[in-house]
């Protein structure tokens, strides 16, 4: 879907929802891939999902999950904001509540980016 990658150089999520499926769908596209017909915007106000997966990387001192947000999947960042969510990272269940906090863009726009926090 044309700009949506403007959207996201500016912060914001955006994906496209099929009335006619009845489904969110990503990435965004301007045709639903199950029936054709022409998608609208959606801009979620908040977006909390469930942890599906969770891994980390030694290198970059960083975890990274898999998240179902909005019946969708998106892979990003567990940001570790405080010390609390620093102990919950050690002891991470899979179905943690997480919330989505940033996204936009990296590498000079080819790469969009993702990062949550623990809310539960």
């Amino acid at each position: 879907m044309e700009n949506f990658l403007d959207y996201f150089s500016k912060g914001k999520f955006v994906l496209t929802y099929c009335k006619l499926c009845k489904k969110n769908i990503w990435p965004p596209v301007k045709n639903c891939p199950n029936c054709l017909n022409t998608t609208m915007r959606k801009f979620p106000k908040q977006s909390i999902g469930t942890l599906l997966d969770v891994s980390y990387s030694s290198k970059d001192d960083t975890f990274f999950g898999v998240v179902d947000v909005h019946n969708i999947k998106l892979i990003g960042t567990i940001v570790i904001d405080t010390e609390e969510n620093k102990e919950k990272i050690t002891n991470l269940q899979y179905g943690v509540k997480v919330k989505l906090t940033h996204c936009g863009l990296i590498n000079n726009g080819y790469e969009i980016f993702f990062h949550f926090v623990i809310i539960q």
